[in-house]
């Protein structure tokens, strides 16, 4: 059905630029997007004058190292970048057609600096370990001409830290690998909210560790046996925290994500003649605590929220065969979830069938 006030207009430009520097590679990235245009609403309550815009600007830039080891020499790879981005979301609702409050007339800038060292070593024929560290500053500055109090600045700087060992080995003459990891990422924001007409300030430091350890086994030439145990750890986005000024409230209450899971799979690869294929079955068990959900409220807005604690079970079957110049893609999921006392988790079919024939000329 046509919508009023659905009209919009964007514009994007990306331009890359690579250049051999040296002893490595110099790659340089510029990513620019604007999109103006109305607010619909919902259908059954239909907005017909707020509208929207944003802007948004990304740079990077990055070096690599890379050297193939000879004969007494480990292969060897070093990375490092840096990367910087801005966005500015314009809203204006005058005559207060969406939420709760008042009017909004609205421009939101954030803010992203992200900086990363890499390297990865291969210390033998059976051992391959990685190592890389992060910093990230995210900023946030509100601005509604129309607020009651305003708003400061919001801003959060975090450091991680991680690093990996893969070990290819034979177990009963049979290939084997282990691959452990482990990531430490501490935070520090200092955050500002409005409640009650009065502004809240949120001061807090978090300190998240996730570890997983997986391993493959080859039980024939073509098949493998895998499985992994993991646990996670996320801190809430900053659009999560602040929301998007209409639609999309913030919360900065909102707590880290935690999860552990385990999976266990199957996988085939097979050529015979013309027939190629490659075949995957997997089933995995997903907990998590405080998992982050948007609750829609009456007025059609999504507020992020914390549940206590959710369950996800699930199996997971994928294929590509190929016979000449026909193919065919597959893949399957069914999900059993829960979340709170008797119910399942919102967005999440419980079966999902992907199908794809196609021909190669």
């Amino acid at each position: 059905m046509r919508r009023k006030n659905a009209d919009f207009a964007q514009a994007h430009g990306l331009a890359s630029v690579s250049q051999t520097l040296g002893p490595g590679n110099l790659e340089l990235l510029l990513l620019g997007f604007e999109r103006a245009g109305g607010e619909p609403g919902s259908p059954a309550d239909p907005v017909l004058k707020a509208r929207r815009q944003e802007l948004r600007g990304l740079s990077g830039l990055s070096y690599t190292v890379e050297r193939r080891g000879g004969e007494g020499r480990p292969d060897l790879r070093l990375s490092a970048l840096g990367s910087f981005g801005m966005s500015r979301a314009r809203f204006s609702d005058l005559d207060a057609e969406i939420g709760t409050g008042g009017g909004a007339l609205t421009e939101n800038r954030s803010l992203r600096a992200f900086g990363r060292v890499a390297a990865s070593v291969g210390l033998t024929r059976f051992l391959q370990t990685s190592a890389l560290a992060t910093l990230t500053y995210d900023g946030y500055s509100p601005q509604d001409a129309l607020a009651r109090v305003p708003m400061p600045d919001s801003g959060r700087t975090s450091l991680a830290a991680g690093a990996e060992a893969e070990l290819h080995a034979k177990l009963l003459g049979r290939r084997f690998q282990l691959r452990p990891s482990l990531r430490v990422e501490h935070s520090a924001a200092n955050l500002h909210s409005e409640r009650f007409g009065a502004v809240v300030q949120t001061d807090n430091q978090s300190t998240l560790a996730t570890y997983r350890l997986g391993a493959a086994l080859e039980l024939l030439p073509d098949l493998t046996l895998s499985a992994s145990a993991s646990s996670g750890a996320r801190t809430p986005s900053m659009l999560e925290l602040f929301g998007d000024g209409a639609l999309l409230r913030g919360n900065t209450a909102l707590r880290p994500e935690h999860s552990r899971s385990f999976d266990l799979g199957l996988s085939d690869v097979s050529c015979v003649g013309d027939f190629s294929g490659s075949f995957e079955l997997r089933v995995f068990d997903l907990a998590i605590e405080d998992q982050v959900l948007f609750v829609r409220n009456s007025f059609s807005q999504l507020l992020p929220l914390n549940l206590a604690s959710s369950h996800v079970r699930g199996l997971e079957a994928g294929a590509r065969a190929q016979l000449g110049a026909w193919f065919l893609n597959a893949a399957a999921t069914m999900l059993d979830t829960a979340g709170k006392p008797g119910k399942h988790l919102p967005n999440r079919p419980r079966a999902t069938f992907f199908v794809q024939p196609g021909f190669e000329a």
